[in-house]
């Protein structure tokens, strides 16, 4: 229903009634937790290459909702912390 991974999935997983959720995190260049399942960033963001080669600013200037849905463009990949605040 929501590109995985992202806070738009973690909303719509709530507003269905879910009581958890299940991510996946990986480390930026900078070593910043983000949620992404993949070693790369090709299948669910507009990026290409290693998650590990980008910083976190890099990662930010992505999409990664567009490719699930035009509702969803400019989703952003979010961090770990802002998934847990």
């Amino acid at each position: 229903h929501a590109p995985e991974n992202t806070l738009a999935g973690i909303r719509m997983a709530a507003s269905q009634g879910a009581t958890w959720v299940e991510v996946d995190v990986k480390l930026t260049a900078d070593r910043i937790p983000i949620l992404m399942h993949d070693d790369t960033l090709d299948r669910t963001t507009d990026g290409r290459g290693p998650v590990a080669a980008l910083t976190l600013e890099q990662v930010r200037r992505l999409d990664a909702g567009r490719w699930f849905g035009p509702a969803f463009a400019g989703e952003r990949v979010p961090t770990l912390a802002e998934v847990l605040a």
